[in-house]
């Protein structure tokens, strides 16, 4: 990869890093004031209530991209960034500008994503096999 693409590259992810950390204390801000508040009614505690969820969900994903920003800056320094992690192979530019953090290229991406599907519905098999029928009222 050539070094102008890799210096766009870290401009990027340093920037979404910088983002990112904007968004998780202005969360960590608005949670502290949030709490100071006297909320009586049941509705009110059950939207509060999902909002917070919703908040902690998106801080928890906001906290992965955030360490696999950190991850790929690190692959920059230690010159293996823009390789792809299964097959060794340079993932193209043009899936690195979309996804800057990208660990490995698209064909292996998606041969990652039917492996986990597999096992996901192995598992949900294994899962439905072992409830007893008789817990159900199936009427034939």
């Amino acid at each position: 990869m050539r070094k102008a693409t890799l210096k766009r590259m870290e401009k990027e992810l340093l920037r979404m890093k910088e983002e990112i950390i904007r968004e998780l204390s202005r969360h960590s801000r608005y949670e502290n004031v949030e709490e100071g508040k006297d909320v009586g009614d049941l509705y009110d505690d059950m939207a509060a209530s999902r909002e917070k969820e919703l908040e902690i969900i998106m801080s928890d994903r906001e906290r992965k991209k955030l360490q696999e920003i950190e991850e790929a800056l690190k692959r920059i320094k230690e010159g293996t960034y823009g390789i792809c992690e299964e097959c060794g192979d340079p993932i193209p530019e043009a899936r690195l500008e979309v996804m800057p953090f990208a660990r490995v290229c698209v064909d292996c991406k998606e041969k990652l994503e039917k492996e986990e599907k597999s096992i996901q519905e192995i598992e949900t098999q294994k899962f439905l096999k072992k409830l007893p029928l008789d817990d159900f009222n199936i009427e034939e």
